[in-house]
């Protein structure tokens, strides 16, 4: 498809295949009208759709793979050359400057020692496979930076190394190998600039880094790592107050797609979020149904990640344990909410990579009990919990878990004194001081 466009090669397919374009729309699930205007360059194609057109015509991953591989450049063509080092010369500046607004120390000294560096690399005969596997690790040492943290502090040192991944991402195209590992690393790094940026509270802005994230794992070929960013996706949208039947409907469409992968922690993320989900909508059946479906893929994780306690990449014990806790407590069920909470903190690993883990257990213990009826315990385990968490590590999961422990409170009990000075502390610093 590199010689011709979307439309003719689609055109040409469904040719050989002896099918309409009204048909294809109509297995798709696309309208006629909207698949028209893509097919003549009016509107433009999405991942989404080119994973459904290849699924009908059963291409083998053709136009979705077309979709993320760029157009190579044709080498042949001088003038071409010329223009695509300038294009590229000046992203560099605009990404430089991109990162002086974040407030990142990347100036135009240091990208041009960056890039006499490489050309030194390739110079000496760089091993790509080497440098692949330097960002592998780096990738690795974020899943511990992000347990331990604050979120602002990591944005910046995420966002400065996406930029050099996409660097190498970017020279690295005319090979295949090497192209797919990239993508894999630009993937890890977006869904983690994503969860940090809802963790900020920036929903809005990370939707973007999710859409990416996505993409880029997909164009990786890396199921696993693809289904854990829509299983995260999927857990800070109930965080963020996003529709729960709009998020379940979501949650079936990925799950579909798990059943056919192999046991993994991507699967386990899904299964995690279904379960809390199912709870949220007060499902307890399908809620425990996929509460037993995640001990089932725990059981067959290999040990790399089920020893994993103290990253974010892997999926230990303390993990089901934690969905256990969480979806007991939102099903108001306290007996079985606290033994899975006393479970999670014995396998939590000492010091400060566990310091939101824990308060997030406690806002859970709140939730739980003022849901089973016990608001006294419920209001005083949450305040305890929120008003003893450092202010820059309070993320949007640790505010959501803290106001839902308010939001619980019955109405016949909303002003007692307890009550009244929970809320107080949830109040922003900034409003307290106009009281």
């Amino acid at each position: 498809m590199t010689s011709t466009t979307f439309g003719d090669r689609l055109r040409q397919v469904l040719h050989e295949r002896g099918m309409s374009q009204n048909a294809l729309a109509r297995e798709a699930n696309y309208g006629p009208s909207y698949l028209s205007k893509v097919v003549n360059g009016h509107s433009s194609l999405t991942l989404e759709m080119a994973q459904k057109i290849d699924a009908v015509l059963h291409t083998g991953g053709e136009f979705a793979d077309a979709y993320c591989r760029p157009a190579p450049i044709d080498l042949t063509d001088p003038s071409r050359g010329e223009e695509h080092e300038d294009a590229e010369e000046m992203e560099r500046r605009r990404l430089f400057q991109a990162l002086t607004v974040l407030g990142i120390a990347m100036t135009p000294a240091a990208g041009a020692l960056e890039h006499i560096r490489d050309a030194a690399d390739r110079t000496l005969g760089r091993d790509d496979s080497v440098h692949v596997e330097n960002w592998e690790n780096t990738l690795i040492e974020y899943g511990y930076a992000y347990m331990e943290h604050s979120p602002a502090r990591l944005l910046r040192d995420l966002a400065l190394d996406l930029v050099l991944v996409q660097q190498a991402t970017r020279a690295a195209r005319s090979n295949d190998r090497s192209y797919h590992a990239w993508c894999r690393i630009t993937g890890g790094l977006a869904v983690l600039i994503a969860k940090t940026l809802c963790n900020l509270g920036e929903h809005r802005q990370a939707r973007g880094w999710w859409n990416t994230a996505t993409r880029a794992t997909a164009c990786a070929g890396d199921l696993d790592l693809e289904l854990w960013v829509r299983g995260e996706q999927l857990i800070h949208g109930l965080y963020q107050g996003r529709p729960t039947q709009i998020l379940l409907r979501e949650a079936d469409l990925v799950r579909r797609v798990a059943s056919t992968h192999r046991p993994s922690r991507g699967m386990a993320k899904v299964h995690t979020a279904s379960a809390q989900l199912h709870a949220l909508s007060g499902d307890a059946d399908s809620a425990n149904s996929e509460l037993a479906a995640c001990r089932a893929v725990y059981e067959k994780l290999p040990a790399s990640v089920t020893e994993d306690v103290s990253s974010v990449n892997g999926w230990a014990r303390d993990r089901l344990t934690y969905t256990e806790t969480w979806v007991h407590a939102y099903l108001g069920a306290a007996a079985e909410m606290e033994r899975a909470a006393a479970q999670t903190l014995n396998l939590l690993p000492p010091g400060p990579m566990s310091v939101r883990a824990n308060t997030q257990i406690a806002l859970m213990r709140g939730v739980g009990h003022v849901r089973a009826g016990d608001v006294g315990t419920g209001l005083a385990l949450a305040e305890r919990a929120y008003a003893g968490h450092p202010a820059d590590q309070r993320t949007t999961l640790i505010t959501a878990l803290a106001a839902q422990v308010l939001t619980d409170v019955p109405t016949r009990e909303a002003h007692r004194p307890a009550v009244d000075a929970y809320r107080e502390l949830l109040r922003p610093p900034e409003l307290r001081a106009l009281t």
